[in-house]
């Protein structure tokens, strides 16, 4: 299931905000690179952070700072107050002395070129579901399902142009298979693959 039995009536301004993020639960320096993100055109990297909880860290454009990490959580706090699973997306501020790279850290140094401001580097930090990963959803396969119709209402309001089976995880959680939303820096107006603002031709949300 996409949808959890969530009231978004019910929902205080502080359960919007903080949406599955335990309140005060943000990831906390050392971040130990473990390795870069290879999937998809945004540029960031895997961490494991100072209490050994794992991170994906995606990296704003250098000449557009806090749009698509901007985008990545606010989306996923309006997806969650609709309902839908997603995981902790929140902002992190971190300074450079704060990484740890394992081996090589070219990675470091490219990601921060260009993007420090006062002396941080910002980010939006997605903490990696826990259960077993299944893979990507289907969507043409449960495209007749109630929640998945909504979800192109959703979607349409969020103006996320950039939805397909790999912005899905199915997770195994030891009692069922939760359907996870994931991916959300081609909404509002940020696109992702544009490394940029959206085209106007693609709404200006």
């Amino acid at each position: 299931a996409f949808l959890d039995d969530r009231d978004p009536a019910q929902l205080s301004a502080d359960e919007v905000r903080w949406g599955p993020t335990v309140p005060g639960d943000a990831a906390r320096p050392p971040f130990r690179i473990t390795k870069p993100k290879t999937e998809g055109k945004t540029p960031g990297f895997f961490v494991t952070d100072g209490r050994g909880v794992r991170y994906l860290f995606k990296l704003d454009p250098v000449e557009d700072p806090e749009l698509l990490s901007g985008a990545e959580v606010v989306t996923s706090k309006l997806l969650y107050a609709l309902g839908y699973h997603v995981p902790s997306y929140e902002i992190v501020q971190a300074r450079p002395e704060e990484f740890q790279v394992e081996g090589d850290g070219t990675v470091l140094h490219t990601s921060l070129d260009g993007r420090l401001r006062d002396g941080t580097i910002r980010v939006a930090a997605s903490r990696i579901l826990d259960g077993e990963v299944l893979g990507p959803a289907s969507f043409k396969r449960f495209r007749d399902c109630a929640e998945i119709r909504a979800l192109k209402v959703a979607y349409a309001w969020l103006n996320n142009i950039d939805t397909k089976d790999h912005n899905s995880l199915l997770v195994w959680n030891g009692t069922e298979t939760v359907g996870y939303l994931i991916d959300f820096g081609t909404a509002l107006g940020a696109d992702a693959g544009a490394a940029g603002p959206k085209h106007p031709c693609a709404g200006w949300l």
